[in-house]
């Protein structure tokens, strides 16, 4: 037990050696800043802070990854240090290009897998550098599967969290609203890595006791998971967790997939197609549906929708929520946000507003609004300013 404490304390120390942990920082900070800068350019205001990616790449994914690691080190999940590198080098292109959703294990751990399976069958001369000998691809696509089924759980429980709303440019040329999950998750996971000595020298690499001749140390290595979805139909909290459920029974379909190729090694391949395409599949699915449905933040004859709230404004101490129509200020109906702030203007130091929540029933929320607080009540809705349309993005 002490020996295991030990490594385990050990492989902690490794993951702040790994070079994808300070790439994924640096990708999470230009995240933060590129939305903000998106966030001033629809609304001229800052929504979340650019430090918000930052604070989302490290909780929830670490708690969820060091629960995970458990079961890893449990089913005797053993995974060379040359694919690692693989994926290390696939994690650090793809993330730099800030298109998130490339990262997700789907992709990264799929084309690692095809790389090393035929960088080994085809005896390549970099099979002898990374010393993928010992690889056993049964483990690889277990591993791929894990990732996945931690990857639907954080869609389901955080995709819909934190969401930035925008501004896009509809089909028939109105400003309509939307909300855009952009986020990098770091998964560390806790790994049994064979040692063999043309890689790491065993006289000063601590390691575990041998197994059938063979050393292993722990490593907690750092996987991630990235998602960008837009949301322009429904509330993000709901469009994000259908997306969980499916990536949910993706990562169930590869779990059995990964069962089944202890006696069809073919499946091994098969396995990754099937989570890329799935995966793919998954994200185009929910565009298509997004062309099907009606757009919810759009203008409305009957009020103001909620496109955005900022977080620890005035507006959330009137319960407000995003997707509700405001109808009446003050007993006075609004169809604009001048009409909003006008109706502000009749009381000083109250208000009360006239809200249909998304069941389509309708409440009052009402409070005192203090001095300075009426332009700056922290609610977002769609700019009536027809000029604006020329700036957003495209549908």
């Amino acid at each position: 037990m002490e020996l295991w404490l030990d490594e385990l304390l050990k492989g902690f120390g490794k993951f702040f050696l790994h070079p994808f942990l300070y790439a994924a920082i640096i990708v999470a900070l230009l995240l933060g800043v590129k939305r903000v800068k998106r966030e001033r350019k629809d609304f001229h205001v800052r929504v979340y802070d650019s430090v918000l990616e930052l604070g989302e790449l490290f909780l929830p994914g670490v708690v969820v990854g060091l629960i995970v690691s458990f079961g890893t080190i449990m089913l005797g999940i053993t995974i060379p240090i040359g694919f690692l590198t693989v994926v290390a080098a696939l994690y650090i292109l793809l993330s730099l290009t800030l298109q998130i959703r490339w990262v997700s294990p789907a992709y990264v751990i799929s084309f690692a897998v095809i790389f090393v399976f035929f960088m080994k069958e085809m005896e390549l001369g970099w099979g002898s550098v990374l010393d993928v000998s010992i690889v056993s691809f049964t483990h690889l696509i277990i591993l791929l599967s894990i990732l996945v089924l931690v990857e639907a759980v954080l869609l389901m429980r955080f995709g819909g969290k934190r969401t930035s709303p925008m501004l896009l440019k509809g089909k028939r040329g109105k400003l309509i609203g939307a909300h855009q999950s952009n986020k990098l998750w770091l998964i560390p996971l806790f790994l049994l890595v064979p040692v063999e000595s043309g890689i790491i020298a065993k006289d000063w690499w601590p390691l575990l006791p041998e197994v059938n001749g063979q050393s292993y140390m722990l490593m907690l290595v750092p996987f991630a998971s990235g998602v960008t979805q837009r949301i322009r139909t429904e509330l993000p909290q709901i469009g994000m967790k259908r997306i969980g459920k499916q990536v949910l029974l993706l990562a169930l379909l590869l779990c059995s997939l990964s069962i089944a190729s202890l006696w069809l090694p073919y499946l091994i391949l098969v396995t990754c197609a099937v989570a890329i395409i799935g995966r793919e599949w998954i994200y185009y699915r929910q565009k298509h549906r997004e062309d099907r449905y009606s757009n919810l933040f759009t203008e409305h004859p009957d009020g103001l929708i909620i496109t955005g709230i900022i977080p620890k404004s005035p507006a959330e101490k009137f319960d407000l929520k995003v997707g509700e129509r405001i109808n009446k200020v003050n007993k006075r109906v609004v169809r604009s946000e001048k009409d909003f702030y006008e109706a502000l203007q009749l009381n000083r130091a109250f208000c009360k507003m006239e809200v249909v929540d998304m069941n389509g029933e309708i409440r009052f929320a009402q409070g005192a609004v203090y001095e300075g607080e009426h332009h700056e009540l922290g609610l977002l809705f769609l700019p009536v300013i027809e000029e604006k349309i020329s700036s957003v993005e495209q549908m």
